[in-house]
C-alpha cells in the first residue's frame, strides 16, 4: 500500500486529525444505519387550503409516498389539469416537501380523470402526461411510451432492500356492475380485472425476480377491507384472488400494501393459508377531507381503530438481523398521532 505523509504536521495535530477522520466515518456509518421513514397519503383538493404537506416535510423521511386523488381534476383537459397540478406543487408545504423526501406517487380515479373511472375513460392519456410532468419524469423516461403508470423502485437502507411496487389500477380496470337493487353501490363483476394482462406479468417478474428483504405495494383501493360498498379489489373478486394467489407463489419477503382513497385510515390484516406472514393493507385517506359525518363501518379484518380525521401516514422501518421492524403511525396537524401499531411481519 502506497504510504501517505502529513508534510509540517506533528504528532499531536495528525492524532487530531485521524480522530476527527474516524468520528466522521463513524457518523456517516450510523447515519446509513439510520431507520427508513417513509410518509404517505392520498386525496388531497389543491382547492383547499389545508392539505398536510408540511407536517410531512417536518418528518423529514427519505421517501414520500402519495396514494392517489393528489389532485381533484375529473373530467378537466390537459391544460386544466396542469394548472390543477401546478395549484399543488406550487403550495409552500409541497416545496419543502419535496426538498426533503423523494416522492413517488400512483394515481386513482380524480387525478385518472373521472369518479370511479375505469379502462373506458377518454381523458386517461391526458391525464398521464398530466401525472408524469407533476412527478416530474424526463421525457425519455420509458413511462412517456408505456401504458399506466405501474413503476418499481428498490429503496436503499444501509444494506438491505426495500422493494416499492406501484400498481396502476384505472388505466386497464374493467367496468364496476351497479347494484340498483341494494346498499351495495356495486355488484361484484365476477369475470372483471384490475390490472390488465400486461401489468399481470409486470408484476409477477417483479416478484419473482426480487431479492429485497421487504416489500411495499402501493394499490390506490383497498386491497384486504372488502364489506363497505364502495371501490375495493373486492368488486373484481377474481382479480383478487390472482392477486393473492400470486403473493402465496412468489411468496415476496415480508409484503405489505398501501392503499387511500377512503378518506379514512385503517389497518387491515389478513391471513393467507400459504403465506408466512400476516398480509397488512395500510389504507391513509385524507390529506385535505374526511367523512362529513362519523358512522361505523364493519371491516373484520380491521386491527386498531378507525381514523376518521384528516391524517397522513409514516412508515418507520428499522432491522433486526435481516427481519424488518416496521411501525406504522398516522399523524395529523401539530405533530399529533391518531393510532400508532407495530407490524408483526
Amino acid at each position: 500500500m502506497e504510504s501517505i505523509t502529513f508534510i509540517g504536521m506533528n504528532k499531536s495535530a495528525l492524532l487530531i486529525f485521524l480522530a476527527l477522520a474516524l468520528l466522521s466515518c463513524s457518523k456517516e456509518a450510523k447515519e446509513k444505519e439510520m431507520p427508513l421513514k417513509i410518509v404517505f397519503g392520498s386525496c388531497s383538493d389543491q382547492n383547499q387550503p389545508e392539505a398536510l404537506w408540511q407536517e410531512m416535510a417536518n418528518q423529514k423521511a427519505q421517501y414520500a409516498l402519495l396514494l392517489g386523488d393528489n389532485v381533484y381534476a375529473d373530467e378537466m383537459s390537459l391544460p386544466e389539469l396542469e394548472a390543477a397540478y401546478k395549484m399543488q406543487k406550487d403550495m409552500s408545504g409541497f416545496q419543502q416537501l419535496s426538498k426533503v423526501s423523494r416522492i413517488y406517487g400512483i394515481w386513482d380515479d380524480h387525478d385518472y380523470g373521472a369518479n370511479d373511472a375505469g379502462k373506458y375513460h377518454r381523458g386517461k392519456d391526458s391525464a398521464q402526461i398530466a401525472f408524469l410532468n407533476f412527478f416530474n419524469f424526463d421525457q425519455n423516461d420509458p413511462l412517456r411510451s408505456q401504458e399506466g403508470v405501474n413503476q418499481s423502485y428498490n429503496l436503499q437502507n444501509a444494506d438491505k432492500t426495500i422493494k416499492l411496487i406501484l400498481l396502476d389500477t384505472r388505466y386497464f380496470r374493467d367496468t364496476l356492475l351497479a347494484d340498483t337493487v341494494t346498499n351495495a353501490r356495486y355488484l361484484p363483476n365476477t369475470e372483471g380485472d384490475i390490472l390488465g394482462e400486461n401489468q399481470w406479468k409486470w408484476l409477477e417478474k417483479e416478484l419473482r425476480q426480487s431479492n429485497a428483504q421487504m416489500h411495499i405495494i402501493a394499490s390506490s383501493i383497498q386491497v384486504v377491507s372488502w364489506e363497505h360498498p364502495f371501490e375495493k379489489w373486492s368488486n373484481f373478486p377474481k382479480a383478487r384472488k390472482r392477486l393473492f394467489d400470486l403473493i402465496q407463489t412468489t411468496k415476496p419477503s415480508n409484503a405489505i400494501f398501501l392503499s387511500g382513497d377512503r378518506h379514512i385510515s385503517e389497518i387491515s390484516g389478513l391471513t393467507l393459508p400459504d403465506y408466512p406472514t400476516t398480509l397488512y393493507d395500510l389504507t391513509c385517506s385524507g390529506l385535505t377531507h374526511t367523512w362529513s359525518e362519523v358512522w361505523e363501518e364493519s371491516n373484520q379484518h380491521r386491527t386498531g381503530e378507525l381514523i376518521i380525521k384528516r391524517n397522513y401516514g409514516l412508515l418507520i422501518i428499522d432491522w433486526e438481523k435481516d427481519k424488518p421492524s416496521v411501525t406504522v403511525r398516522f399523524k395529523g396537524h401539530a405533530d399529533s398521532t391518531f393510532l400508532t401499531r407495530r407490524l408483526e411481519l
